[in-house]
């Protein structure tokens, strides 16, 4: 069974886009805790009971190469398509 679920694509309003006023590196002292940065979009869209789904913006800009190499290998990652509501 998957343990990394993640988001299919960057969400418009992720806080790693372009512009983003978000201060990255008092989030970075946050994920120092929990390891990854959630998806805000799945929260907004009223999913709060699904299990955390992984930022797509963090997948590609944070998370450490070695780590998404080793959880893609060992078949641990699982696609999780945002849903228009």
């Amino acid at each position: 069974m998957p343990n990394v679920k993640l988001a299919s694509e960057q969400c418009a309003t992720c806080i790693f886009r372009p512009g983003s006023p978000i201060d990255l590196e008092e989030l970075r002292k946050h994920w120092g805790e929990y390891g990854h940065q959630t998806c805000h979009q799945f929260r907004i869209k009223g999913q709060r009971n699904k299990p955390d789904v992984w930022c797509r913006g963090f997948w590609n800009n944070e998370a450490p190469e070695e780590f998404k190499a080793f959880v893609q290998a060992c078949g641990l990652v699982e696609i999780v398509e945002q849903r228009g509501e």
